[in-house]
């Protein structure tokens, strides 16, 4: 970690440490291995070959999601489109262990759309997206805890991007930084990923990407939409905790 103590406080507050480190840009560090800011620091690193697979794995995902088509940069400029930045981030996910160590799970990577860049109003509507309560989970937790029923719980991967833009709608961004840096390569079966930035041609999105200012909402109306088509409802105290009767039982 970062060497500064987390301190005490609530639980929905963010972590001291982790608050002054965003802020002075420091490097998270865990069990020897350090966490770098973009793909060339990366490639300095003795642990490049885990950042090489953690990139490829996340340009498969995102060639099979079928993210973006490439156009000219001329085309969002002359219909007055921002073109949003792209980022890849680099991320260290890791476990406790049995001693109370912080120990490395795997190396993440993940492309993000820099939506600080868009303009509301104009690349952007509403935003408001609700997840389920606190409270809403503590009861479901309670009432399968009182009929000894299990629970189970997943990780959607790329939950984001099972959100498709409304059609007709343009969003414009940077391809990422996937060639030429360090040996990474796109997959084969889409060649238009290699273009790269500074190309002259910039990503249409076709799916809702982490970083766009309306992707939360997009998937909280992907997530209401499934549940109902399953027959299922929303609470009235919770508009995402749904619930539903079936004839068994």
């Amino acid at each position: 970690q970062s060497g500064i103590d987390a301190a005490e406080g609530g639980a929905n507050e963010l972590p001291t440490w982790m608050a002054m480190a965003a802020k002075m840009n420091v490097h998270v560090m865990a069990d020897g291995m350090i966490e770098p800011a973009n793909i060339k620091e990366a490639m300095r690193m003795p642990e490049w070959a885990m950042w090489q697979r953690a990139i490829e794995k996340e340009v498969a995902g995102l060639v099979e999601m079928g993210t973006w088509d490439e156009v000219d940069v001329s085309v969002p400029r002359s219909r007055g489109k921002t073109i949003l930045p792209c980022k890849i981030v680099l991320k260290i996910k890791t476990h406790q262990n049995e001693f109370g160590e912080m120990v490395v799970t795997k190396a993440k990577a993940r492309a993000v759309a820099g939506g600080h860049r868009s303009r509301p109003g104009t690349d952007f509507w509403e935003t408001a997206a609700y997840t389920a309560s606190a409270t809403a989970i503590r009861t479901v937790l309670a009432m399968a805890a009182a009929d000894d029923h299990e629970v189970v719980s997943f990780d959607i991967s790329m939950a984001y991007l099972f959100a498709e833009l409304e059609p007709g709608r343009e969003l414009y961004m940077e391809l990422p930084e996937l060639l030429g840096q360090g040996g990474v390569r796109a997959p084969g079966e889409y060649k238009g990923c290699g273009s790269g930035r500074g190309s002259g041609k910039v990503a249409r999105l076709k799916r809702y990407l982490y970083g766009s200012k309306d992707a939360p909402r997009a998937w909280m109306q992907q997530v209401q939409a499934f549940f109902h088509s399953l027959g299922a409802k929303s609470l009235v105290s919770d508009r995402m905790a749904f619930r539903w009767e079936t004839d068994v039982g």
